[in-house]
């Protein structure tokens, strides 16, 4: 039984690791039938223990990749380009240092569910300023969308939130039409949204978005980041209000 144990874990081992396991600790061989009976055995067997082991393994992953991350947000050129670039958009208090900055992609389910609690920490909460950080990682639909965002914002900032709330607020996915649509209704001419996103640095922008978030380890949509935290999924009002109350 210690032997099944011992071969069990090694193989199961190797496969959470993405290796190859072809003998056990003792040095004993053993050949490939022998090795697939006994981890079937222990798999049918020892269920809840295999699963605990990969969550505990997925935890680790998430702690490190967290853990990076919080050094990464100390860089003074990484805090620049989160806090200080001009292209992305801020909403609420403009002067306010409690910050809650968004990584997020029009086309992204569960950015549409963290947006309703932005939504309303913005309404609620007079002291806190939000970034809002267009991330496309959705393809060319949402590069667009991401760029048609971009684009209204620099024409008319005070309009962008109007827009951004029409695009969170649709089901299902918002393709270039639907992008543009919305930004005609909140006042600005197709005519010049399409000559602004035309221009070559709003590709430029896209990826240097995408390199930030690479450099953050951003494995998803929305991404949250509070002072020296990065939190990688979406946040409801009370929680994003408990982290803001550690910042001030």
């Amino acid at each position: 039984m210690k032997h099944t144990q011992t071969l069990a874990a090694f193989v199961i081992g190797a496969l959470v690791g993405g290796g190859a396991i072809a003998a056990t600790s003792t040095g004993g061989s053993v050949d490939r039938a022998e090795v697939e009976a006994i981890v079937k055995e222990y798999i049918e067997n020892n269920g809840g223990v295999i699963m605990s082991s990969v969550q505990k393994w997925q935890e680790q992953e998430r702690s490190g990749k967290l853990a990076k991350a919080s050094e990464v947000l100390k860089d003074p050129e990484i805090q620049k380009a989160i806090y200080e670039n001009p292209h992305s958009a801020v909403i609420g208090n403009p002067d306010s240092k409690a910050v809650v900055v968004e990584f997020f992609d029009y086309n992204c389910p569960a950015c549409k569910m963290a947006f309703k609690a932005i939504d309303e920490l913005i309404a609620k909460d007079k002291d806190v300023k939000v970034i809002l950080k267009e991330f496309p990682i959705f393809g060319p639909v949402s590069d667009t969308n991401a760029k048609i965002g971009l684009a209204v914002y620099k024409l008319a900032p005070g309009k962008y939130y109007d827009f951004h709330k029409k695009m969170m607020s649709i089901e299902g996915r918002a393709d270039e039409a639907m992008a543009t649509k919305f930004a005609t209704e909140v006042g600005i001419s197709e005519a010049d949204l399409k000559a602004e996103v035309a221009k070559p640095e709003y590709d430029q922008i896209v990826s240097s978005m995408k390199e930030l978030a690479s450099k953050l380890g951003l494995q998803g949509t929305p991404s949250i980041v509070i002072g020296d935290e990065l939190i990688p999924h979406a946040l409801d009002y009370n929680g994003l209000e408990e982290k803001l109350s550690k910042i001030r």
